[in-house]
């Protein structure tokens, strides 16, 4: 199983998951490329964005953003530092279906993106209308729940 799939499947970037306390992440990572300070902060490292819940200080929410069919890593997941990303959404459905991982397509949150979801997994694909991706998406419970 590659990277990828094993992302998709599980929710584990590695051993990033939701849940992980921060000082283990910034531990693993080291310093941050790009830290948004707000209350809930933002740790980019490379094309992975990591959203942490400012009271409880775990991982809340992993964000992948590749770029043009790539998608750089961090050195400190101790995984590969480029993965080739499926260009499409008909690209990913096939990969799914070969890795044998179950997905349904949801329901649209952001107008002008379509949505699949794993069901293992729970992480998100989002695509433009075009069929281009947007990013990955692997999500807890958000820090502005109600």
């Amino acid at each position: 199983m590659n990277q990828l799939s094993s992302f998709m499947e599980t929710g584990w970037l590695g051993p990033l998951h939701i849940g992980m306390p921060c000082r283990d992440v910034l531990e693993m990572l080291g310093p941050t490329h790009v830290f948004i300070d707000n209350p809930n902060p933002v740790y980019r490292y490379s094309q992975v964005e990591i959203y942490v819940d400012g009271l409880t200080d775990l991982v809340w929410m992993i964000q992948l953003e590749p770029l043009r069919g790539k998608l750089e890593l961090p050195t400190g997941l101790g995984l590969e530092r480029s993965l080739d990303i499926p260009a499409s959404k008909d690209d990913l459905v096939r990969l799914l279906t070969e890795w044998g991982i179950g997905y349904e397509v949801s329901e649209h949150h952001v107008p002008g993106q379509e949505e699949l979801k794993t069901l293992a997994g729970g992480v998100m694909a989002y695509y433009f209308e075009d069929g281009e991706l947007s990013s990955f998406v692997k999500a807890g419970t958000s820090p502005w729940r109600g």
